[in-house]
């Protein structure tokens, strides 16, 4: 079974294109500024802690982190590689999404928790449509951050 946390099916996302998601994504594009080390690190991670991680269970953990170069450009990368304007482009021309219509065939778990600041409950049940076989997950308490909560 594979299982996604956090994350919705490209279709949903698509789907769910409004003027609230853009300024929700505001984030990702903040990622990818070049002074962002220096405001995600400005009075041990003031900003960060309070627009970007308000409900991570360990928020020191992280800001330790974001002080290490290597760990702050990979987490860089991975919203510079976020296609996100490709994302939009697509969900705006007919057929771009085409590829992503067929269901996913293999056993698919939805994990979501009730503190997700990022993913709202209902995007990831919609993830389910697109699935074959769905098997959906709400954790009470936690963050967008789920995969951390028993990592100890």
């Amino acid at each position: 079974m594979v299982s996604t946390e956090a994350t919705s099916h490209p279709l949903v996302f698509s789907k769910n294109l409004n003027l609230q998601s853009l300024r929700d994504n505001w984030y990702m594009y903040l990622n990818t500024q070049d002074d962002v080390v220096d405001l995600y690190t400005k009075d041990d991670c003031a900003f960060y802690r309070e627009f970007l991680i308000p409900t991570h269970p360990e928020p020191d953990e992280v800001c330790a982190r974001l002080k290490d170069p290597v760990a702050m450009n990979a987490m860089r990368n991975w919203d510079r590689g976020n296609p996100l304007a490709s994302l939009y482009l697509a969900a705006r021309t007919p057929g771009a999404l085409s590829p992503y219509y067929a269901k996913v065939a293999v056993p698919t778990m939805g994990v979501w928790s009730a503190d997700d600041t990022y993913l709202l409950e209902e995007h990831m049940k919609q993830s389910g449509e697109h699935c074959v076989n769905f098997e959906y997950r709400r954790l009470a308490k936690g963050s967008h951050c789920t995969n951390n909560l028993h990592a100890r």
